[in-house]
């Protein structure tokens, strides 16, 4: 089954940081795989739009640790 996130173009985090579009894309595949299509992209978008956040946060310096 091929989910609609992997049609969903990249954040501007995954651009900055590359290790976070590699965790959301490990996370959607080994944990969300079971799920309805619609529920992974809605889940990979809002992993985009928190780690876009946390990327702007005090301290963080544009890393995004895994």
């Amino acid at each position: 089954m091929e989910t609609t996130s992997a049609n969903m173009l990249p954040s501007a985090c995954e651009a900055a940081n590359p290790e976070a579009g590699a965790w959301i894309a490990a996370y959607t595949q080994d944990v969300l795989a079971a799920k309805d299509g619609a529920t992974i992209e809605a889940y990979t978008r809002m992993l985009k739009r928190f780690t876009e956040w946390l990327s702007t946060r005090p301290g963080n310096h544009d890393q995004f640790h895994t």
